[in-house]
């Protein structure tokens, strides 16, 4: 793969280009040592390989990570690499449009609202050693404030101050926040020990009619809540109990092979919690409808703000201008989409959330298909 490139040489609009230095030993590099990571928001995949960066400091944790111009990387992107996420304090080139690169710091608290409004935001504390003083292997916390810093995403955003949370074995209050540059800053400070409360569940976003026919797919998703709240950075696990009949996969596409009836589940690995439905794969499609016979229409705004829900109605009308009963048709939502779309479906509606910043300005389309034919769609575009 040539990074920025077409493989003969060109570039994507057409004009010549000469492969310089830099781009060939960044592409050496890359092939030798890059990996495959994601974005902790959104879980979008990318390239990139390391240099360590020696702080002489034994809190902190940093590395410097080089990536193609196209990754998904800003200042403030939380990067999973390996077990732990990283925060990219900036993004760097030494004037060139083949690489930027990032140092990394080793996020070292999870920031979780004690109602569980907010839930699962990895942060780093900048000023550890202010307040936290290691003697006998035992951690002693000072008085003093904590300043964190975190990316800007759709979770940290709704981080209000007076919200409380416990982390490094004390309660902290945030008593102020601020956004530069693509991080947050919070500033805490210790208060009163309190128990947080929290009530673990997840939610399978079912089919509308929970079938499949015979050699077909259709894609599940599912929700994470802490304290009816949604929440993101869960890992999930999805099995069938039998894959003679049904198959899904680590994403929650089930696939028909045989007739019967076959339970899905899936499980939140860190809680330890399931929810599992029941699936029915039939043989054969409902009696087609003439095409002539009917119009197909979907309904509903197409923006879509980061982080919300919108809900999408299909309406079918005979020729007349009469409604239609929507169960005579076998129809099938469909979305397309260069990014995660997490979607829920009952009767004759869907809805539809992205939770990915980097996909602001984007477009995704919602389909109706019969036959595996396109019959309605509508474009929505990702807005702040």
């Amino acid at each position: 793969m040539l990074y920025g490139n077409k493989g003969n040489n060109q570039r994507e609009f057409g004009t010549p280009y000469t492969r310089n230095a830099a781009q060939v030993q960044f592409e050496r590099t890359m092939k030798r040592e890059g990996r495959i990571i994601r974005t902790y928001t959104g879980g979008t995949e990318f390239r990139a390989f390391f240099r360590t960066r020696d702080e002489h400091e034994n809190q902190r944790e940093t590395i410097i990570m080089y990536y193609d111009v196209t990754a998904p990387v800003r200042p403030g992107t939380l990067v999973m690499v390996g077990y732990g996420v990283f925060l990219a304090l900036n993004r760097e080139t030494t004037e060139n449009d083949v690489y930027y690169k990032s140092v990394m710091v080793k996020c070292n608290g999870v920031f979780n609202e004690n109602t569980g409004i907010v839930h699962n935001v990895p942060f780093y504390c900048s000023n550890l050693k202010s307040y936290v003083s290691v003697g006998n292997n035992v951690i002693t916390m000072l008085n003093g404030n904590l300043e964190l810093i975190t990316e800007e995403n759709s979770l940290s955003k709704q981080i209000d101050i007076g919200q409380c949370f416990n982390e490094f074995g004390r309660t902290f209050e945030v008593t102020n926040k601020y956004t530069m540059d693509g991080i947050v800053y919070l500033i805490a400070e210790v208060r009163a020990n309190q128990e947080a409360d929290f009530i673990y569940t997840i939610q399978i976003d079912r089919h509308y009619n929970e079938s499949v026919p015979v050699n077909s797919v259709i894609q599940l998703g599912a929700t994470p809540y802490v304290n009816s709240n949604p929440t993101i950075g869960a890992t999930l696990d999805w099995k069938s109990s039998d894959n003679s009949i049904a198959t899904v996969d680590d994403t929650g596409k089930i696939s028909g092979i045989s007739e019967g009836e076959v339970q899905i589940s899936v499980t939140w690995i860190e809680k330890n919690i399931s929810e599992t439905i029941n699936i029915t794969v039939v043989n054969a499609y409902m009696p087609v409808i003439p095409e002539s016979t009917y119009t197909c229409e979907i309904t509903g705004k197409t923006n879509l703000k980061n982080g919300y829900r919108r809900t999408y109605t299909v309406t079918f009308t005979d020729k007349d201008g009469n409604i239609m009963n929507w169960q005579e048709f076998d129809y099938r939502w469909n979305i397309v989409a260069d990014f995660e779309v997490k979607r829920t479906i009952t009767d004759n509606k869907i809805t539809v959330s992205v939770d990915n910043e980097d996909s602001i300005g984007q477009h995704f389309l919602v389909q109706i298909l019969i036959a595996d034919k396109v019959k309605a769609e509508i474009t929505v575009k990702i807005i702040w």
